[in-house]
């Protein structure tokens, strides 16, 4: 029970720490992060896609040009 306890605690502290990047980037442009997401949201709906989709799909485009840009070094 106490390690389920400490495994919550440090995912809450990863997630507070990965949503600092979103706060900053909302405190700059001047929107709240909710009106940040939701604009996500709807862009999704939009394009006719989930979320999800479009986020694998960033990851994907950035594993690609690590490997190209790793090749160029090489």
């Amino acid at each position: 029970m106490e390690e389920l306890k400490r495994q919550n605690e440090s995912m809450e502290l990863k997630n507070k720490i990965n949503c600092s990047g979103g706060i900053e980037k909302a405190k700059r442009v001047g929107r709240t992060v909710e009106d940040i997401d939701r604009g996500g949201i709807e862009y999704a709906k939009r394009v006719g896609r989930t979320i999800k989709d479009i986020n694998s799909e960033k990851i994907e485009k950035t594993k690609q040009v690590n490997r190209v840009v790793k090749n160029i070094d090489n």
